[in-house]
């Protein structure tokens, strides 16, 4: 698909909102702009209320690894485009997994489900920026429970915080820092919440790429790399080697 798109000279878009979120671009400015000095440590607390002891049976493929909805794929997918958004590439890395809870009780309707998909992975990662990278994905919490992104550089330190229990993908999220900076760029439909808004964001780039020839919004191209990301996290939760 993407050589196809690429040999036709066509714009294309995926869904990975979340780095279009104007504080995530924010964040990604001042690293870039070196406001925390030289980045050295990370840290990400992603949970999601999607899988755990009791969920809605509309949500019972998530515990099936073939179905192509797992922790990996979906809140990882979205937990490490924003990261590398902000910090840069990975050069490798190394994956816990864990079940945390196998049976399942299901409801609306009611049943009952077996778990074979990790609810938990524990990622450590070194950057290219040779900046560490620590990750937790988890797939049991309960809601109130939130997305954490925090930054420690040289200089300063920078947080992004969420406030949807699916992910940072679906938050409204927001900057705070002990480094001075600027805020966010204003949203493009300040009228709508949460996961609206990434998305709205997103289509706005895309509209602009278009209309400027230019190709700022995660692409198919972008989609490749990051399914070859989120096959790492796979196999390095299956071996426990580490990825490069």
């Amino acid at each position: 698909m993407t050589e196809a798109a690429s040999t036709a000279g066509l714009h294309t878009a995926v869904g990975l909102p979340g780095r279009m979120n104007p504080a995530v671009r924010r964040a990604a400015k001042l690293v870039k702009a070196g406001a925390v000095g030289r980045p050295l440590t990370a840290s990400i607390y992603t949970p999601s209320s999607t899988l755990g002891p009791k969920v809605p049976s509309s949500f019972s493929y998530f515990g099936n690894p073939n179905s192509g909805s797992t922790l990996a794929s979906i809140v990882g997918g979205h937990t490490l485009d924003i990261s590398t958004s902000v910090l840069g590439g990975i050069d490798h890395l190394t994956v816990s997994r864990t079940i945390m809870f196998k049976d399942i009780r299901l409801i609306d309707p009611p049943g009952e489900a077996t778990w074979t998909s990790a609810d938990q992975l524990l990622i450590q990662a070194r950057l290219l920026s040779e900046c560490a990278l620590n990750v937790e994905l988890a797939g049991n919490r309960p809601p109130g429970s939130v997305y954490q992104f925090k930054i420690v550089g040289t200089e300063g330190e920078l947080v992004l915080r969420g406030d949807h229990p699916y992910g940072p993908q679906s938050s409204d999220i927001k900057l705070e820092g002990t480094v001075p900076f600027d805020p966010p760029e204003p949203k493009v439909a300040p009228r709508l919440e949460r996961s609206q808004i990434n998305v709205a964001e997103m289509y706005s780039s895309f509209a602009r790429d278009i209309q400027a020839g230019q190709k700022s919004t995660p692409d198919f191209a972008h989609a490749a790399q990051m399914h070859r990301l989120i096959d790492s996290l796979e196999l390095g939760g299956a071996t426990g080697e580490r990825q490069r």
